[in-house]
């Protein structure tokens, strides 16, 4: 390639008055990295920053939490049947957390008599998660009401249950 070809391959073109002229930039070129290089590292920082500010724990748990956990017992009891003078009185109950950090949980009674059982009655919470800890926190959407579920080896441990049941601590087994 001739020296007045690589020259022309090097000039630019203004598009407004149709004159060529050289790139007036290319001596600048090693501190516009540097500049893009110090952009970069506070666009990192930023991104960090912004990471730890909205979550509560960058470690978090391990995503197999997600999903359905079923109740395996209340106060300790893993009988989830209570024999009352009149009655036995039946609980069931899950707790779904899911992806987008919200949450559902459902406990179900029933009170069976001598001649048959009563129609089903169940309460209910859903909100929002937090995770921190090894704990995570519902916040019941309705009522504000805020339960710590400790989490270890796939249950999670219910405290202050979110008025959805008559027990100080449920025991959820992951499905």
């Amino acid at each position: 390639m001739s020296a007045a070809a690589r020259l022309a391959a090097f000039m630019i073109r203004t598009p407004m008055a149709g004159k060529v002229r050289r790139p007036s930039n290319t001596l600048r070129a090693p501190i516009l990295i540097s500049e893009v290089s110090k952009i970069r590292r506070i666009h990192g920082v930023i991104l960090i920053a912004v990471s730890l500010a909205c979550s509560g724990d960058l470690s978090g748990p391990d995503p197999s939490y997600l999903g359905e956990y079923s109740l395996i017992s209340i106060d300790g009891n893993t009988t989830l049947s209570t024999v009352k003078p009149d009655r036995v009185q039946y609980t069931s109950g899950t707790v779904t957390l899911n992806t987008e950090g919200t949450y559902v949980a459902i406990i179900y009674m029933q009170d069976c008599f001598a001649n048959g059982c009563a129609m089903p009655s169940q309460r209910a919470s859903f909100g929002m998660w937090r995770w921190k800890s090894s704990t995570f926190t519902l916040i019941d959407e309705l009522n504000g009401f805020t339960s710590n579920a400790a989490y270890s080896a796939q249950r999670l441990t219910l405290t202050g249950a979110l008025n959805i049941s008559t027990g100080n601590v449920l025991v959820f087994q992951h499905k």
